[in-house]
């Protein structure tokens, strides 16, 4: 026998003084819409709980995935109930860009089972602890947090967003002129329909309208937004954090009043570098992950001046291992030539050195170079390639660069 429950807690209106104040709420998605960024990467997550005498109900969280291919962010409380414990390794479904009029299980949706899952320690002694049948409480809340993975397949077709490990910073920072530090939820709120859902809305994909409500902490890192719902089933929503561009995971949704607010663990670099680190051991097939950058723009180098080019390196997990600069450049001769790489944190290695002009060298350089000395070095940020001519009367072209970087 299978019965259905749903995550979460949440509703709709701010009464302020005597005036009635509408909460930002979320809007059903149109079809064809969620292959945009963000909602590319949110989706739904079923998971089957047992009662422990045979029988089990399904129950259903979002979640979204983020900072690497294979993994799927959510909230712990979707596989871990008090009195019954953790459960769902092997069993827990994924269902990328949900936007269909019915629950998954429901039509037959197969999905993709997720390997296993990682939490924060600390969450189920928490839970256990409180009295009869509460399963909520501020520091529960601040652990309530799970990363799903599977070992051999990517999550969201090998894309992923980028993850914002310092999104505690981003959700405590308020409206300002030169930082809007604008925020919206996604997800599957199927609580907003227990009173009717005519239109068959219940298990579609929602979105916010983007906010700037400010963050409050509770119970570091869970925070408190008020003036935001996103009702009940929507447990594990991403929410998201518009930063240089792009819409960046900054947290997951994992708690709400009957009022006018939502819970949510944000991200942090601590807890951030543990699941991380927990992770690596998962992937023994592909351990590491690549990124191919290409050169902001070729162009000439000037006789006895210096070229200098930009790589933009973003969304890579871990650090550096290895790096492979792959060069075309035209020039009469190669020995006139410096070739330098700055990395983000302003480390300079010299790959190429002149040659005196007493001595022969070739012309042109057609070549995939492995640079050391980055070992360990955040890839993410601005690398800088310089070639600098040292000698008068030739000058050449850079036709082509590129940058190969592998990470831990």
């Amino acid at each position: 026998m299978v019965r259905t429950t749903t995550c979460g807690v949440f509703i709709l209106f701010l009464l302020q003084g005597t005036e009635l104040f509408a909460v930002i709420e979320p809007t059903v998605v149109p079809q064809g819409s969620e292959t945009y960024e963000p909602l590319y990467y949110t989706g739904v997550i079923e998971n089957d709980v047992p009662y422990g005498d045979g029988t089990s109900w399904i129950s259903v969280a979002s979640g979204a995935v983020a900072g690497h291919p294979r993994m799927v962010l959510s909230c712990a409380h979707l596989n871990y109930k008090k009195r019954i414990g953790w459960y769902g390794v092997g069993s827990t479904r994924w269902f990328l860009q949900w936007n269909q009029s019915g629950k998954p299980s429901n039509i037959g949706a197969a999905g993709l089972t997720l390997s296993g899952f990682y939490r924060f320690n600390g969450y189920a002694s928490l839970v256990e602890a409180l009295p009869g049948s509460e399963n909520h409480s501020n520091g529960a809340s601040a652990k309530d947090y799970v990363v799903h993975y599977h070992v051999s397949q990517n999550t969201a077709n090998g894309y992923y967003a980028p993850l914002l490990e310092a999104g505690a910073d981003f959700l405590l920072s308020a409206s300002r002129a030169k930082a809007s530090f604008i925020k919206k939820i996604s997800g599957y709120p199927s609580d907003q329909y227990q009173s009717g859902d005519p239109s068959n809305y219940r298990y579609r994909m929602h979105e916010t309208v983007p906010f700037a409500n400010k963050a409050t902490v509770s119970f570091w890192p869970y925070m408190i937004i008020d003036g935001v719902t996103t009702y009940g089933g929507n447990s594990g929503g991403p929410i998201w954090g518009w930063v240089n561009g792009r819409w960046a995971h900054t947290g997951v949704v994992v708690t709400g009043d009957s009022k006018t607010m939502v819970g949510v663990v944000a991200n942090h670099p601590e807890g951030m570098s543990l699941i991380f680190s927990a992770l690596q051991d998962q992937f023994p097939d592909s351990p590491v992950f690549r990124n191919t950058v290409a050169v902001s723009e070729v162009g000439a180098i000037p006789d006895a001046g210096t070229l200098s080019k930009t790589f933009v390196v973003s969304r890579m997990l871990g650090t550096t291992q290895t790096l492979k600069l792959n060069l075309n450049i035209q020039h009469p001769r190669r020995g006139d030539l410096v070739i330098a790489l700055r990395s983000p944190q302003n480390k300079t290695v010299t790959l190429l050195q002149s040659v005196s002009l007493k001595n022969s060298s070739p012309a042109n350089l057609v070549a995939s170079l492995d640079v050391a000395g980055f070992s360990g070095v955040v890839p993410n940020g601005i690398w800088t390639l310089t070639i600098k001519d040292v000698y008068k009367t030739r000058s050449g072209t850079l036709l082509a660069a590129g940058m190969n970087i592998t990470t831990r």
